[in-house]
């Protein structure tokens, strides 16, 4: 376990995101990392939630600033580089040919930082520990393990840096494409790649472990579904039933099997893989709809219960899921339609 209290300067000590809906962000890389978030206020309703593992601090998540999104910036992973000083490399990164876009600056108790933009247009910040030296813990799982520069020009990305920070930048052996690694002092200290064409612009990409990148790539999958999901339930809140239950239909089949069969009295056989969505509906939509305190739950959808209408959802386990007699599985908006006047349910306010 990489457990730290100091770095050497030259060394990415820390990272923070900036977003647009920090709360969001802190349920995806707690569910992810199993970070846990400690909000710190910093003035005006704004906190900068640090995120630890077991305890041991390894990164920030904050609100972007204002500015920021009108720009249309996107969120950002943040790298910062420990430093003896941070107004003398704000001095030298000028003299490089980088730009200073926020002069060196004192953050409380904690440190002294800067904002600096390389000349091929990477941001990334200098940090002068005073309080927080940085993350307590480093390559492990849930923590920061490498940082990467997408760069559209090596060779110019390896004279700044190098005059910046002292750093040793050289070919990476054996690399099936150009790759230059980082060395600060004798420790590995990351890496730099070319920019790809087209794509995104530069950048200081962060890196985190984890044990088992299979199962992170599932939980991944598995966010982008609940959070695909959330947003229609955000979206029931404002637009009302008829908007919503063609949307929720769509979300739920995901291309999977876009043909729904029937049994002779009309009720859908749905596949695993739809009884898993509406499952998954029940599970967490329902209560997300609850939770943005919609004032009649029980009245914006068909599988719910609404009285004198329809009958509450009730799945029954089948055989190998080949049968279940699931009328109110949303499966089949036409047989919803039948069953439910759409246009007579009460509206979201």
């Amino acid at each position: 376990m990489g457990e730290r209290t100091e770095y050497t300067p030259g060394t990415f000590c820390w990272v923070d995101l900036t977003t647009t809906d920090q709360e969001a962000a802190k349920a995806f890389y707690s569910g992810l990392f199993g970070w846990d978030a400690h909000d710190n206020p910093v003035g005006d309703g704004v906190y900068y939630s640090m995120m630890s593992v077991d305890g041991a601090h390894v990164g920030a998540i904050a609100p972007q600033p204002q500015f920021q999104r009108e720009s249309g910036v996107p969120p950002v992973w943040n790298s910062y580089v420990s430093v003896d000083s941070a107004d003398a490399i704000a001095e030298r990164a000028k003299e490089l040919g980088g730009t200073v876009h926020a002069p060196p600056f004192d953050v409380m108790q904690a440190g002294r930082m800067v904002v600096i933009q390389d000349p091929q247009g990477a941001f990334f910040m200098a940090w002068q520990p005073r309080d927080h030296p940085g993350a307590a813990l480093v390559n492990a799982p849930g923590a920061l393990v490498w940082n990467e520069l997408a760069s559209p020009d090596l060779d110019a990305s390896t004279v700044f840096y190098s005059g910046l920070f002292g750093w040793t930048v050289s070919p990476f052996e054996g690399s099936p494409e150009p790759y230059l690694s980082i060395k600060n002092g004798s420790a590995n200290n990351g890496g730099i790649r070319p920019l790809p064409s087209p794509g995104p612009p530069p950048h200081w990409l962060a890196y985190f472990g984890v044990e088992d990148i299979d199962a992170a790539l599932a939980k991944v999958e598995q966010f982008e579904k609940s959070d695909e999901l959330k947003k229609i339930a955000a979206n029931v809140l404002k637009q009302g039933t008829e908007k919503f239950v063609p949307e929720l239909l769509d979300a739920m089949r995901k291309e999977k099997d876009p043909t729904v069969r029937f049994a002779a009295d009309g009720t859908p056989h749905p596949t695993k893989e739809q009884v898993d969505d509406v499952l998954y509906f029940r599970d967490y939509v329902m209560p997300e709809l609850v939770r943005q305190k919609r004032e009649d739950s029980r009245s914006c959808l068909a599988c719910h219960a609404v009285p004198g209408r329809v009958p509450s959802m009730t799945l029954r386990p089948a055989d190998e899921f080949g049968y279940m007699p699931t009328h109110d599985l949303l499966m089949n908006y036409r047989l919803l339609q039948k069953r439910v006047d759409l246009a007579n349910l009460p509206k979201s306010k």
